[in-house]
């Protein structure tokens, strides 16, 4: 269930990504590819292929001429990305509540039984609250809504490690969110389950705006 990059082109894949999200790229912006090659020490293939994923992800754009630019990242794509995230876990979320599993229980409290040990190794941290989630999801067993969430979740591991990063001191009360989430399964109660998972997911995007976009206006 472990989601760890493994190969060349999706770690180069991930560096260009976090610097859209963290708006180091402008919108409009000429990525070149011979000049991430210089950086990385590497040839251009990779970074072809990690272009290639992220013009998937609407990040990129290649130009009439061939020349790959940053499109527009803004608050609406990022509370887009989070409204159908919302929708995908909340319908899992449901499906978990119908039929409650003790061992699905079980595995989702270690994932945050992780977090709680590990907060002051980020990685380990981000795997595990990425992981919570995607447990969520793929124990629905509905392949369709498995699917869905695994086409974001690039996407979504980066705006994870952005908001990690920036919100140490918020860790306390995300945790408490996630045993939130697994007590209102564990009873039954989808609307309650539906609602701590949005207000949690709510927060994460406000953060980011705040973190991200509030930071790039006060340098402006």
């Amino acid at each position: 269930m472990k989601m760890i990059k493994r190969n060349l082109s999706e770690q180069i894949e991930e560096v260009i990504r976090k610097r859209i999200m963290l708006l180091e790229f402008s919108e409009g912006e000429h990525i070149k590819e011979n000049k991430l090659a210089e950086e990385f020490s590497i040839s251009r293939g990779p970074i072809r292929e990690a272009i290639a994923k992220l013009e998937l992800e609407g990040l990129v754009t290649r130009a009439a001429n061939g020349r790959t630019m940053v499109s527009r990242f803004d608050i609406e794509y990022v509370e887009n990305l989070y409204d159908v995230r919302i929708m995908l876990e909340k319908f899992a979320i449901q499906t978990l509540v119908k039929g409650v599993n003790n061992d699905a229980l079980e595995e989702l409290q270690s994932y945050v039984d992780t977090m709680k040990t590990q907060k002051d190794h980020s990685d380990i941290y981000r795997e595990a609250d990425i992981n919570f989630h995607f447990s969520l999801v793929k124990l629905s067993q509905n392949k369709t809504l498995i699917q869905s969430w695994y086409s974001l979740k690039d996407l979504l591991l980066t705006l994870i490690e952005v908001t990690t990063t920036a919100s140490s001191e918020r860790q306390n009360d995300i945790i408490e969110q996630h045993d939130s989430i697994i007590n209102a399964i564990r009873e039954g109660q989808f609307n309650q389950a539906s609602i701590v998972l949005e207000e949690h997911l709510r927060s994460a995007s406000d953060y980011y705006r705040e973190a991200v976009f509030r930071l790039q206006n006060e340098e402006e």
